[in-house]
């Protein structure tokens, strides 16, 4: 599933807005020159003025709430898919444990014997990379 996109705040609608007209009056200057201009001309605003960037940005704050209740009801049902497919280890334990054909010493011993070879594996690799 792709990740929602967040919603735009009216500041930065207001931004990406003005970031032509400031750039156009000020050629040559940087992101961070344009940031301040408009940061001012924001400040400047009157409250009926910001309400023109305030509208979308709220329906974009919907848009984003919306999107993330249906994506965390998706995830919520992939994930009862995947645990409802997997047995628990105790489970499979159990199992095992129950089987008359199983030699529970023999899995034990074998385990062992992995854990010690690799173990064994892993001292060989570290002392030639030393070397």
């Amino acid at each position: 599933m792709a990740p929602v996109k967040k919603s735009q705040r009216s500041y930065l609608l207001f931004c990406n807005e003005r970031c032509k007209q400031v750039l156009d009056e000020n050629p040559g200057a940087h992101i961070g020159d344009i940031r301040k201009v408009t940061s001012v001309q924001w400040k400047e605003l009157k409250p009926e003025e910001k309400d023109v960037y305030m509208q979308p940005a709220a329906t974009d704050k919907e848009r984003y709430h919306q999107e993330l209740l249906d994506n965390s009801q998706v995830d919520a049902e992939l994930d009862k898919e995947v645990h409802d497919s997997i047995s628990p280890i105790g489970r499979a334990r159990q199992v095992v444990q129950s089987d008359a054909d199983v030699d529970m010493s023999k899995m034990l011993k074998h385990a062992a014997d992995c854990s010690v070879l690799t173990t064994m594996r892993r001292a060989l690799s570290y002392r030639t990379q030393k070397l």
